[in-house]
This record gives C-alpha cells, sequence and structure tokens, in this order.
C-alpha cells in the first residue's frame, strides 16, 4: 500500500527546525487601541516630568538666581557703595535726586540719561561736616591751588572776576542764607555776598540791585538756587572763574534739604542742564561739594 510521508512537526514550513515557546512564560494578552493611547499618554507625561525636574522647575523648587550688582540707573555702570568713597557717595545722593526729580517731572528714560552724575564732578567732603568748617574738612589735595584751597591755607586770595563769584553756596531759603552768613564769614576770613529774595521791593528792582553788587565779582556767594539761575539766565552773573557749587543740606522744620524740596531742587537741576553740565562733563567746570548735613542717612 501507498505510504503518506512523515511529517516531522518540529519543522517549519521553510524546513528549519522551529523552536518551542518556553512554557513557563504565559501568553500577553492583547492590548486595545485605547489603552495603547493612555500609555503612551502616560509615558509622554513622565518624559515631561523628568525634563521639569532637569530645569528645576518642578512645584516647590524654585530656581535660585544670581544676586547682581547694583547699577547706576542711567549709564548701567556698577553703583559704588563703599561708606570710603566720598565723591561716590556724593554721586549717589545726587543721583537720587535726579531719579525724584526725574519722577515729578514724568521724565522718560532717555531725558533722563541727558544727566548722568559722576564721581568727578565732586570734591572729597563728608556730607555731615559743617558748611563754616567745610574748606578745611576737605581732603589734603582736593583744593590746592584754588579759592578753597586759599581759603583752607588761610593765604592770599587771587584777583576777583567780574560778574562772578568763585565759590557759590546753595542754600534752601533766604532765612538759611542769613543764618549762614556770619559764620562763613567769621570761620572763611572772607564777606561772603548774600544772594537770595530780601530787602523788599519788587523782585525786578531787588536783581537789579543784586546784580550791580556782583559786577566787581565776589569770592564766596550764599545764595537760593532759584535766585542765582535767575541771575545767570538774565546775564548778570558767569560762570567763568566759577570754582565749587557747595550744597547746604541742612534739614527746614519739615526734614527737607536743597536736595529734596521739590521747589529747589527743580532749580538746582536746571542750573546744572542749562549752565554747568557741559563744564562737569569736560572735568573743566566748577566742582560739587555735599555737606552741612543733619541727617543720620547721609
Amino acid at each position: 500500500p501507498h505510504m503518506a510521508p512523515s511529517v516531522n512537526d518540529d519543522l517549519d514550513l521553510d524546513g528549519n527546525w522551529r523552536v518551542e515557546d518556553d512554557p513557563s512564560e504565559a501568553s500577553t494578552p492583547p492590548v486595545s487601541a485605547s489603552k495603547k493611547r493612555k500609555q503612551k499618554a502616560d509615558a509622554a507625561a513622565a518624559e515631561g516630568d523628568e525634563s521639569e525636574v532637569a530645569k528645576g522647575k518642578t512645584t516647590g523648587a524654585k530656581k535660585k538666581k544670581k544676586k547682581k550688582p547694583r547699577t547706576n540707573l542711567y549709564s548701567g555702570e556698577p553703583e559704588v557703595t563703599s561708606d570710603g568713597d566720598l565723591c561716590s557717595r556724593a554721586r549717589s545722593r545726587v543721583a537720587s535726586s535726579w531719579a525724584a526729580e526725574g519722577k515729578s517731572r514724568k521724565l522718560t528714560p532717555l531725558e533722563l540719561k541727558e544727566l548722568v552724575p559722576l564721581p568727578k564732578w565732586f570734591l572729597p567732603c563728608a556730607p555731615e561736616a559743617p558748611l563754616a568748617s567745610m574748606p578745611s574738612k576737605l581732603e589734603d589735595d582736593a583744593a590746592v591751588g584754588g579759592i578753597l584751597g586759599a581759603l583752607r591755607r588761610k593765604a592770599k586770595l587771587p584777583k576777583l572776576k567780574a560778574r562772578c563769584a568763585s565759590v557759590v553756596v546753595l542754600c534752601l531759603s533766604s532765612e538759611q542764607v542769613f543764618a549762614e552768613l556770619p559764620k562763613i564769614e567769621k570761620s572763611w576770613g572772607t564777606k561772603p555776598l548774600a544772594l537770595s529774595a530780601f530787602g523788599g521791593g519788587r523782585r525786578k528792582d531787588q536783581i537789579a540791585r543784586q546784580a550791580k553788587s556782583l559786577e566787581a565779582g565776589a569770592y564766596v556767594a550764599i545764595v537760593t538756587p532759584g535766585r542765582f539761575l535767575r541771575l545767570l539766565d538774565e546775564g548778570h552773573a558767569t560762570t567763568e572763574g566759577l570754582e565749587a557749587i557747595v550744597v547746604d543740606l541742612a534739614l527746614d522744620r519739615k526734614q527737607r534739604d536743597v536736595l529734596t524740596l521739590p521747589e529747589t531742587r527743580r532749580d538746582f537741576f536746571a542750573l546744572l542742564q542749562r549752565h554747568l553740565l557741559s563744564g562737569l562733563g569736560a572735568g573743566e567746570g566748577p566742582r560739587i561739594v555735599l555737606c552741612g548735613s543733619t541727617s543720620t542717612s547721609a
């Protein structure tokens, strides 16, 4: 009889030996499409969490920011905060006052940058130094060769220049002008010229009298910022020969000084912008001195 060829169950259709599945391994049940989508979404979420952890943005973990040095509002340069650098302290005080003035006048950032106080504008003097003893409180080489240097050494003063005061002291009010006048005369050894609203009569007549008194020049003038600004604006005074602007930081009854009272602050910066800024920026103009402060935060 015809015999059917034997079939080896261990061979697959291609004649290769078939490896039996490990009976210990359980067969994996089929996964539905919706379950696959859920598994894929869970995997993506887990991967996103890991990336967030790597960036330090997980809930409850705040990224630490590096502390940056304080910078000048106008030039972007690092701000010097050393109490030992008197010129930098003075610069910071004037810069703060200018920022307040800019806020009051609603100046744009570009307009604020028109006036950038620099340490080289100032003579080194402790702001708490009394106004009457200011020349002796300057550093040794700060005023050599100038009027302040001569006053400091009690030396012979140089020739006066017409329509110019060599040293101008800015005071908060006429009352303060006349309070400081006898003190400065006694301590500095020269009679100052008072330029402020006093003497009665019309303001125009006051200006005319004070312009005449300034014609021959003066070594020291004690002024209010507004009156000195008007004398300059009207051509009765000149800044040629002006060596120092001394800002008296004495406080009034409401704890305000020249740099914080809005009216005097406005006139002070108008004085700088209209008549002194070009010389200050070139290092050829007068130097600024801050003194007379009675504030503990100066």
